[in-house]
């Protein structure tokens, strides 16, 4: 995604019943995701389908 203030990543998640989940976003600043990134999300998505 591009914005005004650059461009943005973002992970999400769809095999849920109440749509698409939005799990994590941030702004990119390189082509890779940085580990940091990834685990982050991994953490969140976790956290909300065991919620």
């Amino acid at each position: 995604m591009k914005g005004e203030d650059g461009s943005y990543r973002a992970f999400y998640y769809t095999a849920s019943p109440q749509g698409i989940l939005v799990i994590h976003a941030f702004v990119k600043k390189t082509q890779r995701t940085s580990r940091l990134e990834i685990e982050l999300a991994r953490k969140q998505l976790k956290e909300l389908l065991h919620d």
